[in-house]
């Protein structure tokens, strides 16, 4: 194995076959190296062995990010680099002046991601725990695609958070005035109707927790007609400056999302004075979704196109040290995920075979002395019968046929392991998680805590990298006139609001807690209108009109004798009326009510 072998290689797509199977050599060189049975790898194949594992779109950015460096320290002067990654490596791996500087560069990237390589021998030597279980040492895009299209529980693991965040649709305003609408609320009107724009951020913010970061594709008209390569032509957008607006009209022609496995990472901004500095400038986004077997998947005869940062939002959740790449939402339970396909596989494999365990056939002993002929070809045939048709009988003679027990175990317990390891690093309530609305009531603050989570993620990331970051970016380019004063506010609907069935229980209870409170004889102690608001906390105008209406019945000193239905009207309307205030029911199109100081809305500048 050459090193123009590995520089082609490294190029290559990790789906390739060469690819694979130089992986494969790789790894078992050096797992023959740990264990003593042959040579240490070099430090070159080291780091070729690294740069392989961590993928072709991470290794490019590595030898991308170490060249700059390299020229920067006055290194590679005299080699003829170009944009080819392949080029390059070929180039700089065989010049014995540059290669050891430039592998030394490479190691200051890769060293924290050498533990990975030997973590199993470097803990317990004994035991090789990964691989014994099947764990990859390394997770590819692919990989996660993968996981996403064809596991349940990886796809829930996905969208748990998007699916959640996303039950009631944000209202998005400029001021309180229902009878005016400002020019910037119409230009949001009108493209979330002729776009939909609210279901493809939805769907952005799902396909951008399948890998590290996901892409939102943005196309206008402007001067470059359809050339996405081009940066759109807006001077202060270009020079990274926030609240940027735009002086020119464009009209928006589509948006689209991409996740990580079909948007790949071409070059990053190394200009330290730049803001946007360590951010992507371009972007080759992958059109033909190669695990979508539909016809017609394609865009136009090219499969691929770059495309400049200005046409494209960036979202990354579950940021770590960057602003690039995040946390694959599989990542940290990705081991967990792999056990259960072997528990559900496994599961419906020991069905399958239980279920019809297997038939004994034992022959007569006294026949075999004789040394009958025995025709195993009909035999055969007739179990198959019995096995794979309908024929329901099995003609022997001298021959005893004996059922074999089957053995099948219960898997729910260890699914549910599985399970709780899940939801319990995410935080999300088990019941939740799968969906399951049983034991609801015992549940109450796992639904309460839940929706503070919810609420947090929604101010901490739904808003800032997807709402706001979305309309910024139509402002820059002119496809939304900006708010008069540069702030616009977004108001989610009331996750904690009541249902009608809890409504009717408050009722029920608060027409309980009258009836005691007048048997009881505590009327005499306390006024009831005073029991109303202190007690049981309603507004005074709510309680004067429930002591109106008891009073018209007759008094307090009926109230357990006269139909329930009664005050339970009263107190129903004002449950109603004093817990659900101010819930718009999640609706997008209706407008809130004046605000002030208490109110729970995010407002922010266009940026």
């Amino acid at each position: 194995m050459n090193r123009q072998e590995l520089a082609n290689a490294l190029n290559n797509s990790g789906l390739s076959q060469k690819m694979s199977q130089l992986r494969m050599a790789l790894v078992d060189k050096v797992t023959k190296a740990v264990q003593g049975e042959e040579e240490p790898l070099t430090g070159t194949q080291y780091d070729r062995f690294i740069l392989n594992s961590v993928g072709p779109a991470a290794a490019s950015s590595v030898i991308e990010n170490s060249i700059t460096i390299m020229k920067q320290k006055g290194g590679l002067n005299g080699l003829n680099l170009n944009g080819s990654m392949t080029h390059n490596a070929d180039l700089i791996f065989n010049s014995v002046d540059d290669c050891s500087a430039f592998s030394s560069t490479l190691r200051q990237f890769l060293l924290p991601r050498y533990a990975y390589l030997d973590f199993d021998s470097i803990i317990d030597p004994r035991h090789h725990i990964d691989r014994e279980c099947g764990y990859p040492k390394f997770i590819t895009p692919i990989m996660y695609r993968y996981m996403y299209d064809r596991d349940d529980m990886a796809r829930r693991v996905v969208d748990i958070y998007p699916d959640e965040s996303w039950a009631s649709d944000p209202d998005v305003f400029e001021t309180d005035n229902e009878d005016e609408e400002t020019p910037f609320e119409e230009d949001w009107k009108k493209i979330c109707e002729d776009h939909d724009i609210l279901q493809l951020l939805y769907q952005m913010d799902k396909q951008a927790g399948v890998g590290h970061y996901g892409s939102l594709l943005i196309g206008v008209a402007d001067d470059m007609g359809s050339n996405l390569e081009v940066p759109i032509n807006e001077p202060d957008l270009l020079a990274g400056k926030l609240r940027s607006v735009s002086k020119k009209k464009r009209e928006l022609l589509y948006v689209r999302p991409f996740d990580e496995y079909l948007s790949f990472i071409h070059r990053f901004e190394t200009n330290e004075n730049n803001p946007r500095f360590g951010m992507p400038v371009d972007y080759s986004l992958v059109f033909l979704d190669m695990t979508i077997d539909a016809a017609g998947a394609g865009v136009g005869s090219r499969l691929n196109r770059h495309v400049n940062w200005t046409r494209i939002v960036h979202v990354a959740d579950n940021l770590q040290s960057g602003r690039t790449f995040g946390t694959p939402r599989q990542q940290p339970v990705f081991n967990r995920l792999l056990d259960l396909r072997k528990i559900k596989g496994g599961s419906a494999e020991m069905f399958w075979k239980g279920a019809f365990p297997g038939l004994s056939f034992e022959v007569d002993p006294r026949l075999v002395e004789d040394q009958p002929e025995f025709d195993s070809s009909q035999f055969k045939e007739m179990i198959e019968r019995y096995s794979n048709g309908l024929q329901r009988y099995l003609d022997t003679v001298g021959i005893k046929v004996t059922s074999l027990a089957p053995q099948v175990a219960d898997p729910s317990k260890h699914v549910h392991i599985q399970m709780q390891a899940i939801a319990a690093h995410y935080g999300v309530p088990l019941r939740i998680f799968l969906g399951s609305e049983e034991g609801r009531l015992a549940s109450s603050q796992d639904k309460v805590t839940w929706n503070q989570r919810l609420a947090r993620r929604n101010k901490r990331f739904t808003e800032p990298r997807l709402i706001r970051a979305f309309i910024d970016r139509m402002i820059a380019i002119g496809v939304m006139r900006p708010p008069k004063n540069g702030r616009y506010f977004i108001e989610w609907g009331d996750l904690n609001a009541i249902t009608d069935e809890d409504k009717a229980n408050l009722a029920l209870k608060w027409t309980q807690a009258l009836s005691q409170y007048v048997a009881s004889g505590c009327i005499h102690f306390m006024q009831p209108l005073d029991y109303m608001t202190i007690i049981l906390g309603l507004k005074p105008r709510d309680a004067l009109r429930i002591d109106k209406i008891i009073k018209s019945q007759g008094g307090y000193q009926k109230l357990n004798k006269v139909d329930p239905s009664q005050t339970n009207a009263a107190t129903n309307g004002v449950a109603q009326n004093n817990v659900s205030r101010g819930d718009r029911s999640g609706s997008s199109r209706s407008r809130p009510r004046k605000r002030n100081k208490a109110d729970k809305k995010t407002e922010g500048s266009s940026s």
